[in-house]
């Protein structure tokens, strides 16, 4: 195995380990940020993709919501830190958010003072999505450090 794969190997789970601190951090942040009132402009379901031989269906959700901050109109489709891109095998769970946060609603909206246009509807972030991200960099590190040892 060439050295550049294993090094490539410890710099990607490298990478991860500090997404998963930067992730970590934004979320203990946004539980102190300040909050105000929204309103849900957009919640539905979404297909990713179709099934195929190597993988199942995946959904996501799509809830886009408006809110206001130092007096300018603002807009986020941000639910927690880290949210951008999840997808379920299982359109019920996209489903459960859609009904949590339905077209329509008026929310609590908490948004950076610092960066007002960095807003979520859910301070924190799911302890899961933290520890896969800690994980495959954990896993990713050691297989890249094993590698180097034999060559």
């Amino acid at each position: 195995m060439p050295k550049w794969f294993a090094l490539a190997l410890c710099s990607a789970g490298a990478l991860m380990l500090a997404m998963a601190v930067r992730q970590s951090s934004r979320g203990r942040e946004s539980r102190h940020w300040t909050r105000t009132l929204g309103r849900v402009v957009e919640s539905r379901v979404e297909l990713l993709n179709e099934a195929d031989e190597q993988r199942s269906r995946r959904w996501g959700f799509v809830i886009r919501y408006a809110y206001e901050a130092r007096g300018r109109a603002q807009g986020s489709r941000q639910i927690w830190i880290g949210s951008a891109g999840v997808a379920y095998e299982d359109e019920e769970r996209a489903l459960e958010w859609v009904e949590r946060f339905p077209k329509g609603a008026e929310v609590t909206v908490w948004f950076d003072p610092a960066a007002p246009s960095q807003a979520v509807l859910v301070p924190g972030v799911p302890g899961a999505q933290v520890a896969l991200l800690v994980l495959a960099g954990l896993a990713l590190v050691g297989i890249g450090i094993f590698l180097l040892s034999r060559a």
